[in-house]
């Protein structure tokens, strides 16, 4: 976090747990903002995998809108078992948005 302010670049923090993904972190640059949001952050339970990826490419799009000039990066970190989907296949709706993501 200290990194990316020194070098004007923002980190925004998507979770994925239980039934669905939240934002705990709008794309900032303050470091104490991230570290208030992510004090509380809650971990644990199914993976909706498909649920995160959706909800980080619209972070993403977002961003884009707001400043065009910069290059959107997304860090992934999951235990890769995609365990909650809305189609019954938890596995296909995470390829499906990953392809939309990519």
């Amino acid at each position: 976090l200290r990194d990316a302010y020194q070098r004007r670049d923002k980190v925004g923090l998507v979770t994925f747990r239980a039934g669905g993904a939240e934002l705990v972190l709008p794309p900032t640059s303050s470091v104490p903002a991230a570290h208030a949001r992510m004090a509380g952050m809650r971990t644990g339970g199914r993976t909706p995998l498909a649920e995160g990826l959706l909800r980080a490419r619209e972070v993403l799009r977002v961003e884009r809108l707001r400043d065009p000039r910069r290059r959107p990066l997304l860090v992934l970190l999951t235990d890769g078992r995609a365990t909650v989907g809305v189609s019954g296949d938890p596995v296909a709706d995470a390829c499906r948005a990953a392809a939309l993501l990519a």
